[in-house]
């Protein structure tokens, strides 16, 4: 699910650089920096609402940001090999 969340917004970034006002192609530094804010934002949420165990919320979290990284940072690698 994180990695799905993660190419998610990947690609959101990209969609908004498309955009004739802003005209900008994220980085892949941008991308990173992006993707793991909302990803901490995301597992501060799961944290406070009580949606993770606690005896196992730092394995988790730790895999959860990973995985949404890597999917932002492979839709990113995706959209610049295939861009023309």
């Amino acid at each position: 699910m994180h990695f799905s969340g993660g190419l998610l917004i990947g690609l959101g970034l990209h969609a908004f650089g498309t955009f004739s006002r802003i005209k900008r192609t994220p980085t892949a530094t941008f991308i990173f920096f992006f993707a793991f804010l909302i990803v901490l934002v995301w597992e501060a949420f799961e944290l406070y609402a009580g949606l993770s165990d606690l005896s196992l919320h730092l394995i988790d979290s730790i895999t959860d940001i990973f995985n949404g990284l890597v999917g932002a940072l492979l839709a990113h690698t995706i959209i610049n090999k295939f861009k023309t």
